[in-house]
């Protein structure tokens, strides 16, 4: 029982530190460059509701996805390709290595 409540515990900790810092840089980064920066309270809620949402996904996607592996294989597959066509329309990002 005390495993069990410490897996639990440690797996609500991370959930709350993800929902809160992916809510403020919802708010910051990509609310803030598309509606312009929200001040003080306003702000806040468009941070809190861009945590919420992004939770939500999260949920949607762990009900989609059966596997664990099949989950982790799909996203890091997707970044790949993310990274690929960003590196085709700007090459002048790209690091260079010596």
């Amino acid at each position: 029982g005390l495993l069990v409540a410490s897996v639990l515990a440690a797996n609500m900790s991370t959930s709350s530190a993800f929902m809160v810092s992916s809510g403020a840089l919802f708010a910051r980064n990509v609310w803030a460059k598309l509606f312009g920066a929200a001040e003080g309270r306003a702000e806040l809620r468009i941070a809190r509701l861009g945590g919420i949402g992004f939770a939500l996904l999260g949920m949607g996607v762990a009900l989609v996805v059966g596997n664990v592996l099949d989950g982790f294989l799909f996203v890091e597959t997707i970044a790949s390709y993310a990274d690929t066509a960003r590196l085709a329309m700007f090459p002048h990002l790209a690091k260079k290595v010596a």
